[in-house]
């Protein structure tokens, strides 16, 4: 049911599942910004643990809106809950996971510079990923060999190459993203790993224009819960093999090549990682599905085909396969 009343300038969407140690600085953050002018909006997944007894007393706020599924109905829909019970006339949203948090000016600089131009559909800047404790482990952009122009972009195939969007950072115009995204959610269903990626890559295909503040104004909280630790890799490459397969129906065609190079890369990444878990076979279809995307297959795919039908363990083609990889990324950078 849509939330009436006043329109927030912005959206604040805080979807969680058991996060009851966190969320506390999490919803600071978001109250304590020097842009009051907002709502927060918390659904929580039907959290076993005392997140309602801890965000109760916040509630005394009413910028604060609590709500709590019955049960547990997965991370993408809850995310699609908090979308659909933000007010419907706010100009902007944002999303604030219940394990983050903000530096108290992030909000008013971000919209500050939305609404100095009005062509831009979302506004991002740099962040810090931190440990369990709270403390700085290093710059998040530090992560991403291609990454966007300071200023204004619409910086594509650096995006295909790489995810370089702090989800946590980016201020959404809701004029303008509704109109660029092919779906009423806020995140495309079905996408459980990188639905944040697969949004990106949906929007700016479609046109979206965007504005990167190359300073560090959030923190991403990585700990034993967190959806991007390496236990998620596997499934998080699957998805991004889709990405680049959805993509197809609305890539630029001056990028169609590109797309195809990436779905490629991410088909022989998800290979090299299948062939360490011992699923040797999944990981030649891959390769042969791989090969298939480019008539005179690259060195490097006859090489991993190579590797991958080597009669040795796992582990040792494994590893090969990481030297080889290696070699061919440092000589890819003597030649950049």
């Amino acid at each position: 049911m849509a939330l009436m009343g006043k329109a927030p300038l912005v959206s604040i969407l805080m979807p969680t599942y058991n996060y009851a140690k966190f969320i506390a600085r999490s919803i600071e953050s978001a109250l304590g910004q020097d842009l009051g002018d907002l709502e927060l909006i918390i659904s929580d997944n039907a959290s076993t643990d005392n997140t309602q007894a801890v965000v109760a007393p916040y509630l005394a706020d009413p910028r604060v809106k609590y709500s709590r599924n019955a049960e547990n109905i997965g991370m993408t829909p809850n995310y699609n809950r908090c979308y659909e019970l933000m007010h419907p006339e706010s100009r902007y949203v944002i999303i604030l996971p219940a394990d983050d948090w903000w530096d108290p000016s992030m909000l008013s600089r971000l919209v500050a510079i939305a609404e100095a131009d009005p062509e831009l559909t979302f506004v991002h800047c740099g962040g810090y990923k931190v440990d369990p404790q709270g403390q700085p482990l290093f710059e998040y952009m530090d992560l991403f060999a291609y990454q966007p122009p300071a200023g204004k972009h619409r910086a594509l195939k650096e995006l295909y190459r790489n995810n370089y969007i702090f989800a946590q950072t980016v201020l959404q115009r809701r004029s303008l993203f509704e109109r660029h995204k092919p779906y009423p959610n806020l995140y495309r269903p079905g996408f459980n790993y990188a639905p944040d990626y697969m949004l990106w890559v949906d929007i700016m295909n479609r046109g979206a224009m965007g504005y990167y503040l190359p300073e560090k104004l959030a923190y991403f909280r990585e700990h034993p819960q967190s959806h991007t630790i390496d236990k998620n890799i596997i499934p998080r490459l699957r998805e991004e093999i889709r990405i680049f397969e959805v993509a197809a129906e609305s890539c630029p065609s001056e990028l169609e090549a590109e797309r195809i190079a990436n779905l490629r890369g991410r088909m022989l990444a998800l290979a090299q990682r299948l062939l360490k878990a011992d699923e040797e076979e999944e990981a030649k279809q891959l390769l042969r599905k791989a090969a298939k995307l480019d008539p005179h297959p690259s060195l490097g795919i006859r090489i991993a085909s190579f590797i991958a039908n080597l009669p040795l363990s796992h582990v040792t083609r494994s590893r090969l396969w990481e030297l080889a990889e290696n070699l061919a990324f440092r000589t890819r950078r003597s030649h950049a």
